[in-house]
């Protein structure tokens, strides 16, 4: 904008003072660019005006180029914007369909521009005729020869400065576009951690990537104020900053070389300068004859151009009368704006005034001139009786009481850091993909992951994996522990549903797992939930960014043995990312002496001083609070009295069920030969100080080819695998082995110890035999309250395995109830473990079952009858009643006291009891399920009270949403969500209660079975 300049006052001085006005030019902060690429820099200066003048327009006076030359006039004609422009462009042919058969009749073309931070944009859709645009109506893949990719080489750029070259592979599939990174040799993942750009040259003399840009530094003036601008350039290669000359702002004059001596900045003008206060002292007495200040005035260039002494009271020229000398001490000095201090006036009869006197003093020779009275209020007085200093005031009453407190500490539950790293140590498989900026949703963002479009090489699938390491600062105390808990949220975008093991989110301690969340089998597209792990882990392994953890998501599984349709292409959203620490700050509290001092009278508080025990000064650190108890006597006031309370405490038990166990370490069996022998660790997920070991050795290395290839723990024909348990591992009631990659041309042959049941793809011929129904699938074998140890030799191509767990769990824990004397409401429940630690219950809670410990006979409560039916002749009908009484003891148990003729006149013997209802009545019916299928059109409703004999439902949406309406309300059937109601015994005999289906936005299918009778 434009300046209008203030000229500088003369001074006073007679001699004028030429001083040009002129205005402070810019320079653009953003470069523009010639035809040819080359940077240059405007310049805009700002029209010179005098005072009240209107302002000036700013107009361009020159330009500079990349070696800092400064060209007077207007700009060059071909001067426009930079762009980063395009590094490639890629021209792909695609085919559609414009007659609507399904068949690709038309062949059109796509032009992308590929720019250097790799980023790819569609520049033209066009047939024939580029300048003619293009729409397709429906884009089908062609059948014959189209390009379908594209490879560049782009450049990694690490915050080290080292530059990694890489391969970036971009896929083109119907208008969009997806690329993938590998290193130079064209497998190998590549992942991205720096700055991705264009490759520059190689060797001495290279060109870098962009042209060398000057640049000026603004804010330094000559001595006159002229403002002036140093030109810099840098040079990309080395990165160095060379100052090459500087450039007069009010003329366009380059000179090179570093700016004239004098210059500074601007505001701080050095065209005038004042040295400090003298004296003007008189030789022959040493008399101060006036105070005295010294104004230096400069030339442009900084010389110094004349000298004159000014009078500081007026600002006039001053006219030395004797020598210029520093003043004596205490001359010149400032004095301060008034002199106050309070005195006593003490009358004849004793009485005391306090009251103010405010002395005036001589402003050249500092002494007392005078002074005026007043009272406290600031009112006039005048003293009746004797004026002196006043005595020392009576002490005031002051009451002092100490308190033990504890200083709790602080930082244990600090920020912790979460920093993307690479996923392969967390994830080491050949299907995983790493996730490129994965950062983003550390940082609290979203991140969507698209379905895959192919399997990783060599593989039928792609895993995207991604990780991050977790890092808290350690508080000043701790017990050495931390417990880390980590959630976010997921949502499976499609648009198929998984196949098989979808995905997980991990917790680790280096590379040792210590928590896993396992995603629904086949997780179904629109399924959306918030996966957790948190585990307790060592304080200084948290600190020190030794914790981690990894999520794992198919995007795309070609598996047409175990899912159809194949292959399953599945999309995500992540967003909710949420990590806490929490160190156990267990027994850190500092005991503290707080001394507290009130006033006797009002009860304020006036201090407030705190020590440690033994007397020294204390500083709080963290939170001020009561100490705990700790034994003892305690002198405390008097309290008023407490209501009345009744307190019980029982023993209970919490019944928690379906514990699952997971498998949390795999390592080397040190009495086995390396790759012959393994321990594997199992904990329930709610109590990882529980670890079951089950040692499996076998008769091959794993190192042994071809199985060596898929890694660690592969083994392969004829291998003898032997389990062996110790006692925790024994006490889970059921343990699962998975078999892994199992196929239908493998079998297990079981040599000791039989499974009780199999599931996946497993299942048994007899024999001890275990075969697989399909093809590169898992199979289970479950082992319900599994023996010390049992073998099997597996006959196949390759397999591995690992185990899962499930078991229950009952916890005694005391329940105390408080509860009022009179009214006997309950006040307060509060639950202890044992030893009165807290505990929160997790299942069912009821009384323990009795102690095995002998018990009294527990007495008869009272007798019951029941009707009985007797065969007396053998054909099967029952032909005669009778009763027969039954004790039931105080825990229900039944005892049958006797037999007896039907109304209890005489004992009966039964010849052969028989169920009552089985009497010559005929045959029972005979009953059947008829399937049945209804698809309902967007409208369409379908409800369960049609059909009395239902016995299930499935309804499954497709393209859109449809409504269930059931006892509980009302809710969203969302697209390819599947619901499914069934009765849940075979005794059941029908679905009750509401159910109504309706479609909304799509089509939703009812399959439903109901019951008929033959």
């Amino acid at each position: 904008m434009p300046v209008e300049p203030i000229p500088c006052a003369d001074g006073g001085d007679t001699t004028p003072i030429e001083v040009t006005t002129c205005c402070a030019p810019s320079i653009a902060s953003s470069p523009l660019c010639r035809a040819d690429g080359t940077t240059i820099l405007a310049v805009v200066r700002s029209g010179c005006v005098e005072c009240g003048e209107a302002p000036q327009d700013p107009a361009v006076v020159g330009w500079l180029d990349v070696a800092g030359v400064f060209t007077a006039g207007p700009l060059p004609a071909d001067v426009g914007p930079c762009e980063a422009g395009c590094v490639d462009t890629v021209c792909r042919q695609l085919c559609d369909d414009a007659d609507g058969d399904g068949e690709a009749d038309t062949t059109y073309s796509e032009l992308w521009c590929i720019r250097a931070d790799g980023t790819a944009e569609l520049v033209l859709t066009y047939r024939d005729d580029p300048s003619v645009p293009y729409v397709p109506l429906a884009p089908v893949e062609c059948t014959y020869g189209c390009p379908e990719s594209e490879t560049i080489p782009l450049c990694d750029t690490r915050p080290d400065g080292t530059v990694v070259p890489f391969l970036r592979r971009y896929t083109f599939l119907q208008g969009t576009v997806a690329f993938e990174d590998v290193a130079l040799d064209g497998s190998t993942p590549h992942l991205v951690t720096g700055t991705v750009g264009a490759c520059g040259g190689t060797g001495e003399g290279a060109p870098c990537a962009e042209q060398t840009t000057p640049a000026a530094t603004l804010g330094l003036c000559l001595p006159d104020g002229t403002p002036l601008a140093v030109i810099i350039t840098r040079d990309c290669a080395t990165g160095a900053v060379n100052q090459d000359g500087w450039l007069n702002l009010a003329t366009g004059a380059y000179t090179s070389g570093p700016p004239p001596v004098g210059a500074a900045a601007c505001g701080d003008s050095r065209a005038f300068e004042l040295a400090g206060l003298l004296c003007d002292v008189a030789p022959a007495t040493g008399d101060v004859l006036g105070l005295v200040l010294v104004e230096y005035a400069y030339n442009p260039d900084g010389s110094l151009r004349s000298v004159r002494l000014v009078n500081p009271a007026t600002g006039t020229t001053y006219a030395l009368q004797g020598e210029l000398r520093h003043c004596p001490a205490g001359v010149g000095a400032e004095q301060p704006e008034q002199d106050v201090t309070v005195l006593c006036d003490t009358a004849a009869d004793g009485m005391v005034t306090a009251f103010v006197r405010d002395y005036r003093r001589d402003p050249a020779t500092g002494q007392i001139a005078g002074h005026t009275d007043y009272t406290l209020s600031g009112t006039p007085y005048a003293p009746a009786g004797t004026v002196g200093v006043c005595g020392p005031a009576a002490e005031e009453c002051r009451n002092t009481s100490t308190v033990l407190l504890c200083d709790l500490p602080a930082g244990g539950t600090p920020e912790t850091a979460a920093t993307d790293t690479d996923p392969t140590p967390y994830y080491p498989y050949p299907t995983g993909a790493a996730v490129v900026g994965a950062q983003a949703l550390w940082d609290g963002g979203t991140l969507d992951l698209t379905p895959g479009t192919a399997p990783q090489p060599g593989t039928t699938g792609r895993v995207n994996s991604l990780a991050a390491v977790l890092q808290a600062p350690r508080p000043a105390c701790d017990t050495g522990t931390a417990h880390v808990t980590v959630s976010l949220t997921v949502q499976q975008d499609g648009p198929d549903n998984g196949c098989g093991q979808t995905g997980h989110l991990r917790l680790f301690n280096g590379t040792t797992q210590t928590a896993l969340t396992v995603l629904p089998a086949s997780t179904p597209a629109g399924y959306f939930a918030t996966l957790t792990v948190e585990a307790d882990v060592p304080a200084a392994d948290l600190a020190s960014g030794a914790v981690a953890f990894a999520l794992a998501l198919d995007a795309y599984d070609d598996n047409p043995a175990g899912c159809a349709p194949s292959p399953r292409r599945t999309g995500w959203q992540l967003s909710g990312f949420t990590v806490t620490a929490v160190y156990d700050q267990t027994g850190c509290a500092t005991q503290i002496l707080r001394n507290v001092v009130t006033d006797c009278e009002t009860g304020a508080v006036l201090s407030v001083t705190d020590t440690t025990l033994g007397g020294t000064p204390y500083t709080v650190t963290g939170e001020v609070g009561q100490c705990a108890t700790a034994g003892g006597t305690e002198c405390c006031p008097e309290q008023p009295p407490e209501p009345c309370r009744n307190t019980f405490t029982m023993l209970l038990c919490d019944e928690s069920s379906d514990v699952t166990w997971t498998q949390v370490s795999v390592d080397q069996d040190p009495g086995s030969p390396t790759g012959q022998g393994w321990l594997f660790r199992l904990s329930p997920t709610d109590d990882p100080s529980t670890v079951a070991t089950i040692r499996v050795r076998t008769s091959q290395s794993d190192a042994s080819l071809p199985c060596s290839a898929n890694g660690p723990r592969w083994y392969g024909n004829w291998t003898t695998f032997i389990y062996e348990l110790d006692a925790v591992a024994q006490t889970i009631p059921t343990l699962r082995i998975n078999a892994l990659d199992f196929d239908r041309a493998e079998s297990m042959a079981m040599l000791t110890g039989m499974p009780d049941r199999f599931g996946g793809n497993a299942y048994t011929t007899g024999n001890g035999v275990i075969r697989s129904n399909t093809d590169n699938g898992t199979g289970y074998l479950f082992f319900d309250g599994p023996p010390a140890t049992f073998s099997y030799r597996f006959s196949g191509a390759c397999t591995a395995i690992s185990f899962d767990a499930v078991s229950s769990r009952t916890t005694q824990f005391l329940r105390t109830l408080v509860t009022d004397c009179e009214t006997g409401a309950v006040l307060s429940v509060a639950d202890a473990t044992l030893d009165g630690r807290p505990y929160e219950t997790t299942g069912d809670v009821g009384q323990c079952a009795p102690a095995s410990s002998p018990e009294e006979p527990c007495p008869v409560q009272h007798v019951i009858q029941e009707c009985r039916c007797d065969d007396t002749d053998g054909d099967g009908i029952a032909d005669t009643d009778y009763l027969e009484l039954l004790a039931v003891d105080c825990e229900g148990r039944l005892t049958s006291i006797g037999t007896y003729t039907d109304g209890l006149t005489a004992p009966y013997t039964p010849v052969a009891p028989i169920d009552c209802e089985a009497t010559d009545q005929g045959a029972d019916p005979v009953t059947a399920v008829q399937a049945r299928r209804q698809q309902l059109d967007p409208g369409g409703t379908w409800s369960a009270a049609a059909w009395p004999t239902l016995q299930s439902v499935t309804a499954v949406a497709h393209g859109g949403t449809g409504t269930i309406t059931t006892a509980d309300g009302t809710s969203t059937l969302h697209q390819g969500e599947s619901a499914t109601w069934s009765v849940a015994r075979d005794a059941d005999a029908f679905l009750t209660g509401l159910l109504a289906i309706s479609a909304a936005t799509g089509t939703v299918t009812i399959t439903f079975t109901t019951g008929v009778t033959l």
